[in-house]
């Protein structure tokens, strides 16, 4: 009676263990299934407790991927200092092609706003982990520009330099949508087939945008937020490395060409072409040379409004000097 007893207790702990095992392996086996690429669809499958975890603050490129369902899209945001991909949101995107241009498309305070084409029109939507159905804030020709204020209030928008009156236009969106105003630049002189207008910076009170030919600069033009009027400078640059400072007086730049093959740039060091680091002066238009380098571009900025910064790219030293 004993030995069977035994028999009979042993049997029931091999199940007990056996069962154990093999709900530990099915839930493991479950898991590394919700961790595996979706060879469908999304190339990151994202777990939806995962897709609401807040954004670090970041500079993010905006990309997109398909979706399973053909009206929808997965939008991602790719982090430009470690190259790694965020997931955002999976959007709506009926009767809309929306195309990722890292030119225009910004993320901004959890919302992201990006380009789409609805039949030969251009558009910006925005859209954002709560308003995943999108918001229109803007159409017109297709093929423009926008750029987004950090702060959300404003958007600049440069449709097509007009080829028959020689003239650019920036419209002055508020963060609803609504134009301000539409602002008229003067691009007489330029090669309008290579012309354009490429947006700078935003400033506390101010926009910024470069008159652009090919790589050059050969103009720039401020439009100011609280009266809503337009000033141009007279200013050029072999590149559009430049860097204004706060209130829009100094500008600071090198005369280092852009390159377009590695050959090209290679030679230039070893010949130590000579480099010019400039200040500009916007109220006089006078130009003085700050420093200057043999084939090597230098590294720039603003400690403050009245304080610039650069280093020396032949000894690595980092100066201060006042713009003055």
């Amino acid at each position: 009676m004993r030995s069977t007893t035994k028999w009979l207790l042993g049997i029931l702990i091999v199940v007990i263990v056996l069962g154990g095992g093999f709900l530990g392996w099915q839930r493991l086996s479950q898991q590394k299934r919700s961790n595996m690429p979706n060879q469908q669809g999304s190339s990151v499958l994202v777990k939806p407790e995962l897709s609401q975890n807040p954004i670090p603050a970041s500079d993010y490129r905006i990309t997109i991927k398909d979706n399973n369902d053909i009206n929808k899209i997965d939008i991602y945001l790719k982090n430009l200092k470690t190259d790694t991909e965020l997931f955002f949101a999976t959007v709506d995107s009926t009767n809309k092609k929306i195309e990722a241009n890292g030119a225009s498309d910004a993320y901004r305070n959890g919302n992201v706003y990006i380009y789409a084409v609805i039949n030969g029109q251009g558009e910006i939507w925005k859209y954002s982990r709560t308003n995943l159905i999108g918001t229109k804030l803007f159409t017109d020709k297709e093929g423009f520009g926008f750029y987004v204020s950090p702060d959300e209030k404003y958007i600049g928008v440069t449709p097509h330099v007009n080829n028959s009156d020689k003239t650019g236009k920036i419209v002055l969106l508020d963060g609803s949508g609504k134009e301000l105003k539409t602002f008229t630049i003067n691009v007489e002189g330029q090669i309008l087939s290579v012309a354009g207008l490429d947006f700078d910076e935003w400033k506390k009170d101010s926009l910024w945008i470069d008159k652009v030919e090919l790589s050059n600069i050969t103009g720039l033009a401020k439009i100011d937020l609280n009266s809503l009027t337009l000033k141009e400078y007279n200013f050029s640059s072999p590149n559009r490395r430049i860097s204004i400072n706060s209130t829009g007086t100094f500008v600071i730049g090198s005369d280092f060409p852009r390159m377009f093959d590695v050959d090209s740039a290679k030679q230039f060091e070893i010949d130590k072409t000579k480099v010019n680091l400039y200040l500009y002066d916007l109220s006089t238009g006078k130009r003085k040379v700050i420093a200057t380098a043999g084939g090597k571009d230098f590294e720039f900025g603003w400690v403050n409004d009245s304080n610039y910064t650069y280093t020396d790219p032949e000894t690595g030293k980092v100066v201060t000097g006042k713009a003055k």
